[in-house]
């Protein structure tokens, strides 16, 4: 992970923390909360609009043959939600594992984005090292494509009523943003504890966010990878 320079990127990190109109795209229940759960109940409890969608109904998030997870998946998910503040909350309800490539993504998460018309939009680095899941790759690729065309009326459905937003995407190899999570901590480790399906090592989750802290001068913290759209197409680094 690279973040010698990238630590002084103030500019980024307080635009991630300004923005006012947030969409949290998961590619499972869980997903957002794991990545930017501090941050999320951060801005509901700053006044920011925060709008969660879920892509998969994570029907295959189980170890036993034959169990289908969907229902108590979303009723987790749900419960998670009311605790970070979180009222928004929309599944498109994609076969987990099977979401369609990006490009046919795109045609689904394009209309939903400029409906809410966000500042900042969330998701997975679909470029972290040795991401294999599908649902992860493809939702984040998506996300990404949505977000270059969004200012273009011609591809895709939805009308087009803001600017493009920016782009935090988490975990990621090369994260440029460190928020300070130590006043939403806890909250970020109650909700995730209604994913009790997963069984989710909140251990780790602690380590990783003692790691992050020592990047934002406190004791826990989250990381992303902050890009503006116009990164997101031919943004070549010459340095």
């Amino acid at each position: 992970m690279h973040v010698s320079t990238l630590m002084e990127d103030k500019v980024r990190m307080d635009k991630m923390l300004s923005a006012r109109r947030i969409m949290a795209i998961s590619p499972h229940p869980d997903d957002s909360e794991i990545i930017a759960g501090g941050f999320l109940f951060k801005a509901v409890m700053g006044g920011a609009s925060v709008r969660l969608l879920v892509v998969t109904d994570g029907s295959k998030g189980t170890r036993k043959k034959g169990e289908n997870m969907a229902e108590k998946r979303k009723m987790e998910q749900l419960e998670s939600a009311e605790i970070l503040g979180i009222g928004d909350v929309k599944f498109l309800g994609i076969g987990d594992t099977y979401t369609p490539p990006p490009r046919e993504l795109l045609d689904i998460l394009l209309p939903e984005m400029r409906d809410f018309s966000p500042d900042l939009v969330i998701t997975n680095d679909p470029f972290l090292r040795y991401e294999v899941h599908p649902d992860h790759i493809n939702v984040g690729l998506a996300v990404m494509q949505s977000v270059l065309f969004f200012e273009f009326p011609n591809i895709g459905n939805g009308e087009v009523k803001s600017s493009a937003p920016s782009l935090a995407l988490s975990p990621s190899d090369e994260p440029n943003v460190f928020i300070n999570i130590d006043n939403e901590f806890n909250i970020k480790l109650n909700a995730l504890r209604e994913h009790r399906s997963q069984k989710l090592d909140l251990n780790w989750i602690t380590d990783l966010s003692r790691y992050y802290g020592r990047y934002a001068n406190s004791v826990y913290a989250e990381a992303f990878r902050y890009l503006y759209p116009h990164e997101l197409h031919l943004s070549i680094n010459h340095e």
